[in-house]
């Protein structure tokens, strides 16, 4: 018998958390399935760290991917740009419209 390793990813409080792989594969963990969705979700995560230095973490990124999809199954008359922007100025405390492509 073999042994068969596992890898687990842990991630802290740093900006510092991975690949963009990873940032993607946690946001789809929150329900967000559409590629478009996601890609907004981290272009506004992104943005937000280089506008504001290291004051968002991993935490803010999948609890804006968790509102967001919330956003998006309860309230269906929003867009998907709308559902982000809501997360986003949620979860972040800001309204960074621009950052939202």
């Amino acid at each position: 018998m073999r042994n068969r390793g596992v890898e687990l990813f842990i991630p802290d409080d740093s900006n510092v958390i991975g690949s963009e792989l990873d940032l993607e594969a946690a946001v789809h963990d929150q329900g967000v399935t559409s590629s478009k969705v996601r890609e907004m979700l981290l272009n506004a995560h992104e943005n937000l760290i280089e506008a504001d230095g290291s004051n968002f973490h991993f935490r803010h990124l999948t609890s804006a991917a968790f509102w967001t999809q919330g956003y998006l199954t309860y309230q269906q008359h929003l867009d998907s740009k709308s559902a982000v922007q809501n997360a986003v100025e949620l979860v972040y405390k800001k309204k960074f419209v621009r950052f939202i492509h």
